[in-house]
């Protein structure tokens, strides 16, 4: 990645990040990110690609990067990787939430967002200012069981990303 991105507003696509550092400069860049972990040869990761991008552009006060952490291991154990694609939300530089359950269409991510950050405990998180409905289609979530490494197919395991 190019250490220049867009700092004054949210980019409306997803930015592409290479390692810790650049995840660090970002996230310091914008109030509200949203994180997709990701690994190259992950058919679910692929399918979610277009959706992460559909979010990109639906929510004006959203920065979203992608990042794979093979390219810098210690992500994964500093953001508790376990299974990929996991989006993690990030407020004013802190984890917010985190979706770890495979491929997601637009819906179920636009709820996470919703859902996810600045809420109260027994209320519901805010609703994003300026957001629109995503929408997105990809394939089925092949990672059937995502809670327990191991059980999750090759491509979507922790363990298969540590090992390469």
């Amino acid at each position: 990645m190019s250490t220049d991105f867009p700092t004054e507003s949210p980019p409306q696509r997803p930015v592409d990040l290479d390692s810790e550092a650049d995840l660090d400069r970002f996230l310091d860049a914008h109030d509200r990110v949203l994180v997709d972990f990701y690994t190259d040869g992950c058919s679910l990761c692929a399918g979610i690609e277009p959706v992460v991008g559909n979010v990109a552009r639906a929510h004006e006060d959203l920065a979203v990067a992608t990042i794979n952490p093979r390219t810098d291991p210690p992500l994964i154990e500093r953001f508790a990787i376990t299974s990929v694609p996991t989006l993690v939300l990030f407020e004013d530089g802190a984890v917010a939430g985190r979706l770890a359950d495979g491929f997601q269409g637009g819906d179920a991510i636009d709820a996470f967002l919703s859902e996810t950050g600045d809420a109260e405990p027994g209320r519901p998180g805010r609703k994003t200012a300026g957001a629109r409905r995503v929408t997105g289609t990809g394939p089925a979530n092949a990672c059937q069981d995502r809670s327990r490494i191991g059980t999750a197919t090759s491509d979507c395991s922790a363990s298969s990303m540590a090992s390469s």
